[in-house]
């Protein structure tokens, strides 16, 4: 399959994500997101028995295994906030977030990586910082969501460059660190099962193993391992046969589909500053991609993201 199909389809499952994480509404935010990291673990284990790939969970230099512990953390805090925010009818938020990350991520790449930036790249920035502005100025509400997507996958972005580990291994490692923060919220809700408040913890498990009160919406969660990695995987591949440029024009379909949801299907309230936040932001975004196709563009790695 050509490159740039797989990138589509990449890019393409993530920016309708929020529907199947709007599905998953009856949840708490915490909840669907330890499900999502313990069947995330199951896939990406089975994959490796599959693929026959069981020596890459040998020993793990320390370097490492503290790389892929903080890109647990942080793109766990994404994952969560990402899920909290479609829950919460933040999704148009979400979205200005995710147009913004990838030129935080340059502005981080020049300040911690002394990459050097060409006048387009610092005037994307600029007009940005413009965006964030306008969009913090309006009354109703500080754009909290937005600037946490923004700044924790930027943050996740530079220690995936760091650590410069596979994306299956980092993974697998990054969902093992998560572990236990999954399990605390397991059994702080129960385990998202409706039980007596005089039922132990045992009891609890007994009883989810026994009976799943709402199969359906078991079923759709018990899915949130594969919907993690199949378009990672299609990333992956994607990433292996496109330039940086195209890849990086690509990676706009993931949060132009999230505003189209918000905005369409959702129909989230706006505010004519949000609307001036987004002029600044997609023009920010127009010259980062003027400034990606130069020759002397800063290159940053894309990494998976939601």
């Amino acid at each position: 399959m050509p490159p740039w199909i797989l990138g589509v389809m990449a890019f393409s499952i993530w920016g309708v994500l929020p529907l199947y994480w709007k599905a998953l509404s009856a949840y708490p935010a915490e909840l669907v997101l330890s499900y999502r990291v313990f069947f995330s673990l199951i896939t990406t284990a089975l994959l490796f028995v599959l693929l026959r790939r069981k020596s890459h969970l040998g020993p793990k230099p320390f370097r490492a295994l503290l790389f892929m512990a903080l890109q647990g953390c942080t793109i766990g805090v994404n994952w969560w906030i990402y899920i909290w925010g479609v829950q919460n009818g933040r999704v148009l938020e979400s979205s200005f977030g995710y147009y913004l990350s990838p030129i935080a991520s340059v502005f981080l790449g020049a300040w911690i990586l002394h990459e050097s930036l060409n006048r387009f790249a610092k005037l994307s920035i600029a007009l940005a910082l413009t965006g964030i502005l306008v969009k913090a100025s309006e009354l109703e509400r500080f754009p909290w969501v937005g600037l946490s997507l923004c700044i924790s996958f930027a943050f996740y972005a530079l220690l995936r460059r760091l650590s410069k580990q596979n994306p299956l291994d980092s993974l697998l490692w990054e969902t093992i660190f998560m572990q236990p923060v999954a399990f605390f919220f397991f059994f702080k809700d129960g385990f998202g099962i409706p039980v007596d408040a005089n039922m132990t913890h045992a009891s609890i498990f007994s009883f989810w193993i026994q009976s799943i009160p709402n199969v359906s919406q078991f079923a759709m969660i018990s899915l949130s391992g594969i919907i993690t990695l199949v378009p990672l995987w299609c990333f992956a591949k994607a990433a292996q046969g496109m330039t940086m440029g195209s890849l990086g024009f690509v990676q706009y379909l993931s949060p132009t589909l999230q505003f189209m949801l918000g905005f369409w299907v959702f129909k989230e309230s706006t505010h004519p500053r949000m609307w001036v936040a987004f002029g600044f932001t997609w023009l920010a975004v127009i010259l980062f991609m003027v400034s990606r196709f130069k020759n002397e563009a800063p290159k940053v790695i894309l990494p998976a993201p939601k």
